[in-house]
């Protein structure tokens, strides 16, 4: 955050001058920051002091102004359990907005919120989208109105944004239902978006707040019924499209994308990849070690014991006791 902001070529200038300084002595924070001030001409240590010396991080309230030429941004302090008192909420951070438009190359970094409200120039009512914190660099969430989030959705779908910004756009969402903040469906709506997605860092985060939220409604089957069927539905077409065997010259990142996809398919109910992974584990403890690869190998473990039974634990049970096999292929029955 402190780089995008005063840019990176001035924090390395300062890191450089930092270190060379106190190369054979002590030093404090204050001297990086010093260092950092002097290399970017900005007073560092009068903002970077709130975050390293208060607990927490803030959530922003996004409301559009009539007009739609300006947002009013809010900020709080964002607790995982939701609510906040008043004796919880006394910190006011200083926040880069660094709002990003379409085709806006500049990335805007004089709209800094240091104060509880504070409204900012944003050509809402023309833009397509907007969306605070480009690049995810920030460390604080973001709630917006019903209608923009819309518009990211959109945009997302259209491939409009980068791949940074796509995960910090889902993070948000998931971190501010898990809290309360927004609504679970208003995130599971969210998710549609990402149907044509080919990153797999972007598909981790998608999975990882899967798996949160999952946790989350545990006790309620029928919404438990309505985040796997939706899994399903994102991750299905990924694994039908990867398939199960790599091609020739395939890289590792899409093996381990298709890896996720086949885990995520399997344990939400895909009756195809289920039963593929029952015939290709039938046929790896007969024998044939060529029908997975290290990564599709936990996958299929995963898959054959959650939708098995008795007799698919003692197997992948025993060969993970089984010290004759490869390590990382024993860790990948844990």
């Amino acid at each position: 955050m402190l780089s995008s902001y005063i840019g990176l070529d001035s924090f390395f200038r300062g890191v450089r001058a930092y270190l060379q300084k106190h190369k054979y002595a002590n030093a404090s924070t204050q001297d990086l920051w010093r260092a950092l001030s002097d290399a970017s001409g900005v007073d560092v240590n009068e903002f970077m002091a709130i975050w390293t010396r208060t607990i927490g991080y803030p959530i922003l309230t996004v409301e559009e102004l009539p007009g739609g030429t300006q947002i009013q941004v809010r900020q709080n302090r964002y607790l995982s359990a939701g609510a906040v008192s008043d004796d919880e909420d006394q910190v006011l951070w200083w926040v880069p907005l660094r709002v990003a438009t379409p085709g806006s190359d500049a990335q805007r970094t004089t709209d800094v919120l240091t104060t509880r409200n504070a409204t900012v120039d944003v050509p809402v009512g023309t833009a397509k989208w907007y969306k605070l914190n480009q690049d995810t660099v920030g460390i604080y969430r973001v709630k917006y109105p019903p209608g923009a989030v819309a518009n990211l959705a959109t945009a997302i779908a259209a491939g409009e944004l980068e791949v940074n910004d796509r995960i910090g756009i889902i993070a948000d969402a998931a971190a501010l239902a898990s809290s309360g903040h927004s609504n679970t469906s208003d995130f599971l709506t969210l998710l549609r978006a990402y149907r044509n997605e080919t990153e797999l860092v972007v598909w981790q985060e998608i999975s990882l707040r899967l798996d949160v939220l999952q946790s989350v409604w545990a006790d309620e089957a029928d919404v438990i019924d309505k985040i796997r069927a939706l899994t399903q539905s994102l991750f299905s077409p990924l694994a039908k499209r990867l398939g199960w065997d790599a091609a020739a010259g395939e890289d590792s990142l899409n093996s381990r994308l298709r890896a996720l996809a086949i885990r995520y398919a399997g344990c939400s109910g895909d009756s195809a990849v289920v039963a593929e992974t029952k015939r290709r584990f039938a046929a790896f403890f007969d024998g044939d070690r060529s029908v997975f690869n290290t990564d599709t190998l936990r996958a299929a473990f995963v898959v054959a014991v959650r939708t098995g039974g008795r007799e698919e634990f003692a197997k992948v049970q025993e060969y993970y006791l089984d010290a004759a096999n490869p390590v990382d292929q024993q860790l990948a029955a844990l």
